[in-house]
């Protein structure tokens, strides 16, 4: 792997939205995305959603300046975000380094989250939440390890989730 994914937030024609992410994975397995710098996106830098996606890796990657989020996790099994820069996202709520937040029906599970920097995130270095709408839903054994968390309002926010594990992070 290796390269740069660069979205179109400083041409962007339009104003509103929250769409246009620089990189989606959908029913997809064991997947590894490693050494990209993804930056500038209209939306979300990468977005793991649907078709409950397993086995996925992001490691070594920059994710920089994405308007909505700088990773979405919205369903997945055994998913590991590790040794990544996640920053300055800004621009459309929720703003978030990290947003593992499923929609009906999806369920991320076995999440690992290691030794990333992520700083100067708008709203929250990482969020984890179930909607309340959402009867068939749900986050569960999250882990969150070693991590730099830094410059959000908030560093780590969990709503509606259960079997979360954090330890040893800087925050």
């Amino acid at each position: 792997g290796g390269g740069t994914l660069k979205g179109d937030r400083q041409l962007h024609l339009g104003t509103t939205g929250e769409w246009g992410h620089c990189l989606v994975v959908r029913n997809s397995n064991n997947i590894v995305i490693e050494n990209l710098k993804i930056e500038d996106a209209w939306g979300d830098g990468l977005t793991i959603s649907s078709g409950n996606p397993n086995n996925i890796t992001v490691r070594n990657c920059v994710f920089d300046n994405n308007r909505r989020q700088g990773i979405t996790i919205l369903s997945g099994t055994n998913i590991w975000v590790t040794d990544n820069i996640i920053k300055n996202t800004n621009g459309t709520e929720p703003e978030a380094g990290i947003d593992i937040e499923p929609n009906e029906g999806d369920h991320c599970k076995n999440i690992y989250i290691k030794n990333n920097i992520i700083e100067n995130n708008t709203r929250r270095g990482i969020e984890m939440s179930v909607r309340t709408s959402l009867a068939d839903a749900s986050v569960s054994n999250v882990y969150i390890e070693g991590n730099r968390i830094v410059g959000s309002t908030n560093g780590i926010r969990a709503d509606r989730v259960s079997d979360i594990t954090i330890t040893n992070n800087a925050i």
